[in-house]
């Protein structure tokens, strides 16, 4: 099986049947990016590349995105667009007001409030004030506009915060920080792990991407139609290198071993034991293609503690053994850094001849 995104390419060949989820919500969110005055092209393509990504990540296309220049374009030429998406993301910077027309201030505000999610970002947030929901939640204000809304009477106190979510009204200081936003909504439909994969693979954290799997987030978007089986895969997430027994599982989580085994049978038709053996081979194979890392440590840091029994294991699970997928990978890796029409041998000089 092969995980496509815009910066890796996972290959995975199985030799045997691997646990795969048989049940994933697969709803898409529909977002609608509507750009403010000041077009802010940076919050616009690095919000987008998040999303992006995140599908590339789930494999399928979890956010459908549309653009929309300016609030006109958004309600269209009749002021109806009754498909025009459950989240509306406002897009505005910290250096200019966000000002609504009169005339579209009641098509506006009926949108925003018919929607799932609205988030505004820098001066956006003027729109979320003059349609009345600076009233009722709590918005993240920039220092720029915050003498304005008091002497509006929109606020009288602001957090000193780069992103605040209250309820189904979300907020940034500035497009910058809607980046934040925008991993929250991921993190948000998919959980922690696919977050910081993401944030990950965008370089927007020092979390090294070698230590997260896109096979785990993939298993804990499927669990997440059980808060049980999220709670057990959470927990065995946490303890790869030092693996719990079910029976510690089932006793932190609450219930007993029988109830977890039906439980991971029926939403990711697999058992407990071969998804957290599965947990810990994707662990390990991202150590095993590290070459600064050696087998006997990715071995360890997987929870074996016999190479013999790690190398039967992986084999059984990838196809290949670590010896074999270390050599394939870097051998792979080299053929991609070449050009297409570069030589394989160096031809001798002139002086040789």
């Amino acid at each position: 099986m092969t995980y496509q995104s815009k910066t890796n390419s996972y290959q995975y060949s199985h030799s045997a049947p691997v646990p795969r989820p048989v049940h994933r919500d697969t709803a898409v969110r529909k977002i609608s990016f509507i750009l403010g005055p000041s077009r802010p092209e940076f919050a616009i393509s690095a919000a987008t590349e998040i999303f992006q990504t995140a599908n590339d990540v789930m494999g399928y296309a979890r956010f459908g995105l549309s653009h929309f220049d300016g609030l006109q374009d958004f309600l269209g030429e009749s002021g109806e667009r009754p498909n025009c998406g459950e989240t509306l993301l406002f897009l505005g910077d910290h250096r200019n007001v966000w000002s609504l027309d009169p005339k579209i201030r009641t098509k506006v505000s009926a949108r925003i409030w018919q929607s799932k999610i609205s988030a505004f970002c820098g001066g956006a947030v003027f729109l979320a004030a003059q349609v009345g929901h600076c009233r009722q939640r709590t918005v993240a204000v920039h220092p720029n506009f915050r003498a304005v809304f008091k002497e509006r009477g929109w606020a009288d106190e602001f957090i000193d915060q780069p992103i605040w979510i209250d309820g189904p009204i979300w907020s940034a200081i500035a497009g910058g920080a809607g980046l934040q936003l925008a991993l929250e909504m991921v993190g948000h439909d998919l959980g922690p792990e696919t977050k910081k994969l993401v944030s990950a693979q965008l370089g927007l954290s020092e979390t090294p991407v070698s230590t997260l799997s896109i096979e785990s987030c993939q298993l804990e978007q499927s669990a997440s139609q059980d808060y049980l089986v999220r709670a057990c895969i959470r927990r065995m997430q946490s303890n790869l290198e030092k693996p719990l027994s079910m029976v510690d599982i089932s006793r932190v989580i609450g219930i007993s071993m029988r109830q977890i085994e039906r439980k991971f049978q029926r939403v990711l038709g697999a058992s407990p034991h071969s998804v957290y053996r599965t947990l810990r081979l994707n662990h390990a194979r991202f150590l095993v293609w590290d070459p600064e890392v050696s087998l006997v440590s990715a071995s360890l840091a997987a929870g074996f503690k016999s190479t013999s029994a790690f190398s039967k294991c992986y084999r059984k699970h990838f196809g290949v053994t670590p010896t074999e997928d270390r050599k394939r990978r870097f051998s792979d890796h080299q053929n991609t850094c070449l050009p297409a029409n570069a030589p394989t041998t160096r031809e001798p000089s002139a002086a040789v001849r």
